[in-house]
């Protein structure tokens, strides 16, 4: 009987401290979903530069609360709408995603790293006749 007591105990204390959470996360993730679909909607309205700037602010409000899911989605639609937006805008993704990829801790870090290599194939893909490299299968 003692052996059960324990666990039980623990599994009480884990439910009454997940009930605290739960609301709070369903919160945030509410407002990161009313912000989702205003971005989405300046996209479909042909406003690119609008939703960049509200991607901007997503982001810095993910990166202050440590939302690191948010994160990773706010640094893939900001390359989007960087690579749209600015000339030589691969170029300029690939630099800023560097620079923040180096600064970033555990969670996101190897993940923006996989989305850096991704970016260099496509840069190489899209520019290889550029880069002088001669591909002669024989």
């Amino acid at each position: 009987m003692r052996n059960y007591i324990i666990p039980c105990l623990s599994l009480l204390l884990g439910l009454f401290l997940f009930s605290f959470q739960t609301p709070q996360t369903s919160n945030m993730s509410d407002t990161y979903k009313k912000e989702w679909a205003r971005i989405d909607s300046l996209e479909q309205e042909g406003l690119p530069k609008s939703a960049l700037q509200e991607v901007e602010q997503l982001y810095q409000r993910a990166k202050q609360e440590q939302n690191h899911a948010q994160v990773v989605k706010t640094l893939l639609y900001r390359s989007k709408y960087q690579s749209q937006l600015e000339e030589n805008g691969m170029v300029k993704v690939i630099f800023r995603l560097e620079e923040e990829a180096a600064s970033e801790d555990f969670p996101v870090q190897p993940i923006m790293y996989s989305i850096l290599g991704e970016l260099y194939r496509n840069y190489l893909d899209a520019n290889y006749w550029k880069s002088g490299f001669e591909i002669n299968p024989t």
